[in-house]
């Protein structure tokens, strides 16, 4: 019997593999189904909980993994770069999302706002960019705080009609939904 290196092994079988799956890939692909849970149904009994224990003040992409952690939240927890990573913030009511903390431009950079920040200004909610009666942006703000790029994507997002909340898109998926 010749011997295979685990990266042959775990190749389809029609290519020539043995078809091994990779557990560790597959257990976070699972498991980061629960965390996506956790930041958009907090509703949810296993987001409350979660919440209550481990991150009371704040929400699951900053939380710390803290002291004396549970199996589930540990393993829960280790999908945490995965998802911060590819998820991105849909914008609504424009009263959740963070300018210059969150990734919510859309394209295929990382998501964030890469104009530097003004001296004296502090992170501020989308909101502070719009014109929420008008339901359109302030473009003179936009255009006195961004650079030609940001601008560019940020005036490319509609902004909703509806009081939509804000949300999180999946940038893997068409559809914005994390699929397994």
């Amino acid at each position: 019997m010749r011997w295979r290196s685990r990266k042959g092994l775990c190749m389809p079988k029609e290519v020539g593999g043995l078809g091994f799956r990779r557990l560790r890939e597959f257990k976070l692909v699972m498991l980061g189904k629960q965390g996506r849970r956790l930041i958009t149904d907090e509703r949810r009994l296993m987001s409350q909980v979660l919440k209550a224990r481990y991150f009371p003040n704040t929400n699951f992409l900053n939380a710390k993994l803290g002291n004396n952690p549970s199996f589930f939240w540990r393993s829960i927890f280790e999908t945490q770069e995965l998802i911060k990573n590819n998820t991105r913030r849909c914008v609504g009511n424009c009263i959740d999302v963070q300018v210059w903390a969150d990734a919510w431009l859309p394209g295929q950079g990382s998501g964030k706002i890469s104009s530097i920040r003004p001296r004296g200004v502090r992170d501020m909610n989308v909101a502070a960019l719009c014109d929420i009666a008008g339901k359109k942006w302030n473009v003179d703000m936009i255009c006195s705080l961004f650079n030609e790029d940001d601008k560019k994507l940020i005036l490319s997002i509609p902004i909703s009609a509806q009081d939509k909340k804000d949300g999180y898109w999946w940038k893997g998926e068409i559809n914005g939904l994390y699929s397994v």
